[in-house]
C-alpha cells in the first residue's frame, strides 16, 4: 500500500484514555444521578461511544441540555490528562513516519483535549495537522476534513484506527485503512501494512534524485 499522507485516530489507537473517561463519566453520573457506573459495564456498553452519546444515554437530564453537560465533562477530562498513557509502540511509529509523510491526528472532542492529551504523552510535535470537533464516526468527515487541510486526496491517505466505526468511516472516506488493537505495537502493524518508513524515505530520496 502506497500513501502520500497518514491519519490517525487518538483514543485507544495512539492513546489509552479509558480510565480517563471511566473517571469523568462516572463523575458525571454520580454527580446528576448519584448512583456509582460500574467500571465493566461501562467498559462493555459505552467505552466507544462519542461522549455526547454517553452522556444522553446516562443522564435523562441530558437530553434537553446536552452542549451544557457535554462542557462539565470535558472540564472534567481536562482535569484528569495526567490519566492518559501512550500505547505501544506509538511514539516509535510517530517519530518514524512523521519523518516521511505528513500526519494528521482526529478527534471528535474539542481543541483543548486533544492538545491537552498529545502534551501529556509527548506526541504533540508529530502532526501537521490537528482535527477536532468531528463528526462521531462512521461519519468520514474528521478524515476528509484532515485530506483537505493536507492537500491529499483521500484515495492516497491512509487512516489509522482500533475499532469497526473507523473502519467504516475510511471506507465512507475513501482512504486506505489499518486497524490496530490497542495491545498491537502501533509501529509493528504500520510496517506490515506499509513497508516501513526506511523504504518510503529510499524512494524519495531516488525520487529527487531522479528529478535533478
Amino acid at each position: 500500500m502506497d500513501a502520500e499522507a497518514l491519519l490517525f485516530d487518538l483514543d485507544g489507537t495512539l492513546t489509552d484514555t479509558f480510565e480517563l473517561w471511566y473517571s469523568a463519566v462516572a463523575e458525571m453520573v454520580r454527580r446528576h444521578c448519584g448512583w456509582e457506573l460500574d467500571r465493566e459495564e461501562y467498559r462493555r456498553r459505552w467505552w466507544g461511544m462519542d461522549g455526547r452519546g454517553k452522556l444522553v444515554e446516562l443522564l435523562p437530564q441530558a437530553r434537553q441540555r446536552v452542549e451544557d453537560f457535554y462542557g462539565e465533562l470535558v472540564e472534567l477530562l481536562l482535569a484528569r490528562t495526567e490519566l492518559v498513557r501512550p500505547l505501544p509502540g506509538r511514539r516509535e511509529a510517530l517519530e518514524a513516519w512523521s519523518a516521511v509523510l505528513p500526519l494528521a491526528v482526529i478527534s471528535n472532542g474539542p481543541m483543548p483535549f486533544l492538545e491537552a492529551q498529545l502534551r501529556q504523552v509527548g506526541f504533540d510535535g508529530f502532526f501537521a495537522v490537528r482535527i477536532a470537533d468531528a463528526a462521531p464516526k462512521p461519519s468520514p468527515e474528521g478524515i476528509l476534513r484532515a485530506c483537505n487541510e493536507l492537500g491529499v486526496a483521500p484515495a492516497r491517505a491512509v487512516f489509522v484506527g482500533d475499532s469497526r466505526f473507523d473502519e467504516e468511516a475510511a471506507r465512507a472516506a475513501g482512504t486506505g485503512l489499518v486497524l490496530v488493537r490497542e495491545t498491537e505495537r502501533l509501529d509493528e502493524a504500520l510496517q506490515a501494512v506499509l513497508g516501513g518508513p526506511a523504504v518510503r524515505r529510499h524512494r524519495r530520496t531516488d525520487s529527487k534524485g531522479a528529478a535533478q
